[in-house]
């Protein structure tokens, strides 16, 4: 009797077996390549958003100290004598343009005559201004020539008196610091106020101010 040769399965049988095993390694590899893909996406955009953050919020900016308003009370004048005297009160403005509050202490803001000889000296409470707000602060400073004594400036403020146009210039630096990420971070800012206050002598009156 004729006997057969038992023959190995073909390749292609061997391949069929093995096939869901290879597509499913296959699948698996793509979820990980998926996956890698969407951790680079979402470590590049967490990034961006720091960055960003960083850039905007984080962005520290000197306020703004600056006088909004002034009225003059019982002003009297000597242009004969060179002299005047009154009270002066207003308000004053802090303005913070950061995403943080800024807190700052006791201050003053200092009236001159000619830019040098102190007439009134205004004092301020320390306070804050809230995030991307106006503090405002109320004041009253009393006004006086007694320091002013030079023969040539006393002069000049004669003829300023003569004139009715008296101008005062005003100073202050306020120090303080801005609070960020609920006060986790605090970065020291300062502003300077540089104003001139213009008085009409005749009709003791605040004429007009300007700030820089």
């Amino acid at each position: 009797m004729e006997q057969r040769q038992l023959q190995p399965p073909t390749s292609n049988v061997y391949e069929q077996v093995n096939s869901p095993h290879q597509e499913d390694l296959l699948r698996r590899k793509e979820k990980r390549k998926k996956l890698l893909v969407w951790v680079v996406l979402f470590f590049v955009i967490q990034c961006l958003v720091i960055v960003f953050f960083a850039a905007v919020y984080m962005k520290v900016k000197p306020p703004k100290f600056r006088l909004r308003s002034a009225t003059l009370h019982g002003f009297v004048s000597s242009p004969n004598n060179s002299s005047f005297r009154g009270t002066l009160n207003g308000t004053m403005g802090v303005k913070n343009p950061n995403f943080g509050s800024f807190k700052y202490p006791n201050s003053s803001v200092q009236f001159f005559y000619l830019g040098s000889y102190l007439v009134g000296e205004a004092h301020v409470v320390g306070s804050k201004a809230g995030i991307k707000s106006t503090k405002k602060v109320n004041f009253q400073v009393n006004l006086l020539s007694d320091h002013i004594t030079a023969t040539d400036h006393k002069q000049r403020l004669q003829s300023d008196l003569n004139s009715e146009n008296l101008t005062l210039t005003v100073r202050s630096t306020l120090k303080g610091r801005v609070k960020l990420m609920f006060g986790m971070m605090k970065k020291k800012k300062s502003s300077e106020m540089d104003c001139t206050l213009t008085i009409d002598s005749s009709n003791k009156a605040i004429r007009e101010f300007k700030c820089k």
